[in-house]
């Protein structure tokens, strides 16, 4: 599981410059730039949904760059919540995390890719990597998506996790 909550993780970087030939591979995540009240709705693998959304951005630290990040996280099962949970995240903290990851280590590949979103085809980064007793996982993130910049994530080419709705009020 440890392989997994790497990729996890670099949902949260502001971006991630990758390989020292050119063109390098940034990885354009949203987390950073998000605002009070965006939202995302994934649906799951096992027919359930997940929704996020942001609740709160607030100054935190005295040198005044930094900020706490709180998603509310809900997880439903036939239109009803199962789980809520508030998650407030360090921007900083998450930064210097990651700063340090190896993702060749890992055993994870960065390419480009484009994908639908919105109606519209965007450009998407592709992470992919071995997951150990899971298989092959593939995410596409973006940019343009909303919160955190998730798209979708797939294992051994199956959907697991996958945007099905976004905004930015109620």
């Amino acid at each position: 599981m440890r392989k997994l909550s790497l990729v996890m993780a670099v949902f949260f970087l502001a971006t991630v410059v990758w390989g020292g030939e050119e063109p390098a591979i940034a990885i354009p995540l949203r987390l950073p730039k998000a605002k009070v009240g965006e939202w995302v709705t994934y649906k799951m693998s096992d027919g359930g949904e997940r929704r996020e959304k942001v609740v709160n951005i607030r100054p935190a630290g005295g040198d005044g760059n930094d900020s706490m990040i709180t998603l509310r996280r809900e997880s439903l099962v036939d239109g009803i919540r199962v789980d809520q949970q508030d998650v407030t995240f360090s921007l900083a903290d998450i930064l210097k995390e990651t700063e340090n990851m190896d993702l060749v280590a890992s055993g994870t590949t960065l390419s480009w890719g484009k994908a639908d979103f919105r109606g519209a085809e965007i450009d998407v980064v592709v992470l992919s990597s071995q997951i150990e007793g899971l298989g092959t996982s593939k995410s596409l993130m973006s940019d343009k998506v909303p919160v955190t910049g998730l798209l979708r994530i797939e294992l051994d080419g199956k959907p697991f996790l996958e945007l099905v709705d976004s905004g930015d009020g109620e």
